[in-house]
């Protein structure tokens, strides 16, 4: 993940490459409204958060995220999200 994005999120969002959510995560099958919606994906741009209360993950973290308050956008061509520091769950290893 080198590329640049011409986009730069501010206060507590961070923007994400939204990765495919796979049908099944072990034995658990996900419903097909949560298969059609990203919720996880790679962070690419951080905004500067809070002074007191930072945003917790990096460029290049795997995040997972809550379907509801994301902000689709187009960055370079490409389709990415915007998710606020408060629909983050976790980070992951890929």
């Amino acid at each position: 993940m080198d590329e640049k994005y011409d986009f730069e999120p501010l206060n507590e969002w961070v923007l994400v490459i939204p990765q495919a959510n796979e049908e099944k995560i072990g034995i658990l099958k996900r419903s097909d409204d949560a298969i059609k919606k990203p919720q996880s994906g790679e962070v690419v741009a951080i905004g500067p958060g809070r002074l007191d209360e930072p945003i917790g993950v990096s460029v290049g973290d795997h995040i997972y995220f809550q379907q509801h308050g994301t902000v689709e956008i187009n960055v370079n061509n490409k389709d990415l999200l915007l998710v606020n520091k408060a629909n983050m769950m976790g980070r992951y290893t890929k």
